[in-house]
């Protein structure tokens, strides 16, 4: 675990309503088995800032965060669990807070922080030599994202329904032992060789490639 990025003392958690749908999404992620694209934005409504390729709020970043501990990582008050930072931003640039969720009693906890350029510099000496380091900030605005795409990954969601469409006509007539067409046979065995080296290349294991390709396109 890194050094603590902020001294003490921090100001107290205020407890607010709970959040069983957050804390879901936190367990699943912290416990999961599952190869996780770290660039998937974590669903968040206030976070002013965007991070390493543009995205809202990255689960990669958060990673990195919640090891470096304080403010990003604390015990809850209510009950004694650990509660994660999922949310920061600030009323302009006056008064800034930073939100976490306990993933045990699943309480909201909102702990003020200064103002935006203090949680901007928060965020800079945890990812600054990242490639998760943040890469814009908003004065009069947010950049929220609903976490569609990670729900999906963490099970927690359908993928969206697939749109379908008619299929090429075939510029050859050469058939298979069962007349299947043998170009679209060669076809979609190309394709699905070309998806498993670009997965690959994000880091997957060929086992884990041909597992997510099953799970989504079959």
């Amino acid at each position: 675990m890194t050094e603590n990025v902020i001294p003490e003392p921090l100001r107290p958690l205020e407890p607010r309503e709970r959040q069983p749908e957050t804390a879901e999404v936190l367990r699943r992620l912290l416990a999961t088995d599952r190869w996780v694209d770290p660039w998937l934005p974590f669903p968040q409504t206030s976070c002013r800032f965007l991070f390493g390729q543009d995205k809202p709020l990255p689960v990669g970043a958060l990673f990195l965060l919640w090891n470096a501990g304080l403010p990003w990582a604390q015990t809850c008050p209510q009950c004694g669990g650990t509660a994660y930072a999922v949310d920061f931003g600030a009323a302009l640039m006056a008064i800034g807070w930073i939100v976490l969720v306990c993933t045990d009693c699943e309480r909201e906890l909102w702990q003020p922080a200064g103002h935006l350029m203090d949680i901007s510099r928060l965020l800079d000496k945890t990812l600054a030599r990242t490639r998760f380091r943040p890469t814009s900030m908003f004065y009069g605005g947010s950049r929220p994202s609903n976490g569609a795409e990670l729900r999906v990954a963490l099970g927690l969601a359908k993928p969206p329904a697939r749109k379908v469409t008619p299929a090429a006509r075939l510029t050859t007539t050469s058939k298979g032992p069962r007349g299947q067409s043998v170009t679209a046979a060669r076809s979609a065995k190309t394709g699905s060789n070309r998806m498993i080296r670009k997965l690959m290349a994000k880091g997957l294991t060929r086992e884990q490639a041909k597992t997510w390709i099953s799970i989504y396109f079959m």
